[in-house]
């Protein structure tokens, strides 16, 4: 079986490349993406009440995107979906290297990780070796 995992980034590249890999490392196949983090929120609604096994389990969610930026998606998430934090992990994927965009992540309590980009194929294994018993 297959978790379902939301990836968020308004790169089109961005989301193609952690695409390709949850695919090729066999992390997943039930891959849900956005570009608009707004969108991936109204699409959360949609499992509000529904078991947990149906949820998605993890997003990978870019910090720096036009409209509704990550830091926005966080507040919203936590706002509307208390019951969900840390049942789904947040893992932030994020081209930021700057260790106060890290640590102001890490202080959302929805925030599993702080991952900087480019996503690989190792840290996929990695991050599977750890996450696919959930």
């Amino acid at each position: 079986m297959s978790i379902k995992v939301v990836c968020i980034d308004d790169d089109p590249i961005a989301l193609l490349i952690i695409e390709t890999i949850l695919r090729r490392t066999s992390f997943t196949k039930d891959i849900t993406a956005f570009n608009e983090a707004k969108q991936a929120i109204s699409y959360l609604h949609h499992y509000k009440n529904l078991p947990f096994e149906k949820i998605p389990k993890i997003i990978f969610l870019d910090l720096n995107m036009p409209v509704m930026n990550g830091w926005d998606f966080l507040d919203a998430f936590q706002e509307d979906f208390p019951e969900w934090i840390g049942v789904i992990k947040i893992l932030i994927l994020s081209s930021s290297i700057n260790p106060e965009d890290e640590r102001k992540a890490l202080e959302h309590t929805c925030v599993t990780e702080y991952i900087t980009k480019p996503a690989s194929h190792d840290l996929m294994e990695e991050l599977k070796a750890k996450y696919l018993s959930i």
